[in-house]
């Protein structure tokens, strides 16, 4: 399944191609809540995107990045991901499992989607090739 954003981007989830609460598929899109939420991811990103979750909020979050898989997609990105090593990038270090380990891709992600700018992706561990 492929998500399209008005800003010309796309973002796939392949780990999760079926698995309807990850697209939020039958589920209530409350785009003005301010609440960080594991899933569903799209609505996440809108949120975000809208400014009404904020980086603040997420370094305080647990478990948000669980389903932003290394197979991650954005197509059509707005920003040039491969300038950057996104390796070491972490928003939350007090994060657990396996959020912790993926909150590099969701970054990565955040960041080709046009959400996170390189001040902020620097700001989380990025580092410039």
């Amino acid at each position: 399944m492929v998500v399209y954003f008005d800003n010309g981007t796309t973002i796939e989830f392949p780990d999760y191609a079926t698995t309807a609460t990850v697209y939020g598929i039958g589920y209530p899109k409350d785009f003005d809540s301010t609440d960080p939420t594991q899933w569903p991811l799209p609505v996440m990103i809108i949120r975000l995107s809208l400014g009404h979750v904020t980086l603040a909020q997420m370094t305080k979050a647990k478990d948000l990045a669980s389903y932003w898989a290394q197979s991650t997609h954005v197509g059509n990105p707005v920003n040039n991901s491969s300038k950057y090593d996104f390796s070491k990038t972490v928003y939350n270090p007090n994060d657990n499992g396996l959020s912790l380990t993926r909150q590099p891709y969701m970054i990565k992600a955040l960041y080709e989607l046009g959400i996170f700018k390189a001040a902020t992706i620097e700001s989380l561990g990025a580092i410039a090739l």
